[in-house]
Order: C-alpha cells, then structure tokens, then sequence
C-alpha cells in the first residue's frame, strides 16, 4: 500500500493519433558464456502508450542470432 500512495500520479498516458496497435520485439543471443539460452522480449504499443510486455528465457537453444531473433518474432505473433 505503501508503494501505490507513492506513486498515485503515475500512469501512462494514450494519446497518440491515429490510435495504431505496433509491435516491437528482440532478442539477446547467448551474451554470457555461462547462459545456455537467449532472451527474447516484446511490447505492443497503442496511441504512443504501451498495453503490454513480456520478456523471457527462449525455451530452445538457438544456434545462431537470426535464430533467436525468428523464435523471438514467433513469440510476439502467437501474444
């Protein structure tokens, strides 16, 4: 309770015209010689406000960066 009397005037703020739903992914490709798999991350934007995001571990090893970045695409197409 704390944290939200602290932030009560925060928020996001959708005014963008026209009011287009975008997408916007990446991935990161094994940068640390102890991970074994790569990370991908996505937000969608609408009116210049994001609605939503995720960012996670792949659940595959890919074996090249274009590979991670198509597994990185498909998990934003299937949000």
């Amino acid at each position: 309770m704390k944290y939200l009397r602290g932030t009560i005037d925060y928020g996001i703020e959708y005014n963008g015209f026209p009011a287009v739903l975008e997408g916007y992914n990446d991935a990161n490709w094994i940068s640390n010689s102890n991970e074994i798999k790569s990370t991908s991350g996505y937000v969608f934007t609408l009116g210049c406000g994001a609605i939503t995001w995720r960012l996670v571990k792949q659940s595959i090893i890919s074996i090249s960066t274009m590979e991670s970045e198509f597994i990185a695409l498909e998990m934003t197409v299937v949000a």
